[in-house]
């Protein structure tokens, strides 16, 4: 029985952000992640947004962000060929 990564809220986030953390716990040993995030919920949902693919740890940097937008972000976890999608979105 597999389970999901569980995403945590960002950290470093200021009345200001331009850079966000993004961290979240994996749900099995020795997977790698898949993040999607972007402006659009729709296209995060999708896996047509912004992608970094292949992270091998439970963390990644956004960089460039635009204050007072709301951007949305999804973790999935692969373990071997199996996807693991964590269904949260978060903003």
């Amino acid at each position: 029985n597999l389970n999901p990564p569980v995403m945590l809220a960002p950290s470093g986030v200021s009345a200001v952000p331009t850079t966000v953390s993004l961290v979240w716990a994996a749900g099995n040993t020795g997977s790698t992640f898949n993040v999607y995030y972007g402006t659009n919920r729709a296209s995060v949902e999708a896996g047509t947004s912004a992608s970094v693919l292949g992270l091998t740890e439970p963390t990644h940097l956004l960089n460039g962000l635009t204050p007072g937008q709301v951007y949305f972000w999804r973790v999935v976890e692969v373990l071997g060929i199996t996807e693991i999608e964590q269904v949260a979105i978060l903003a």
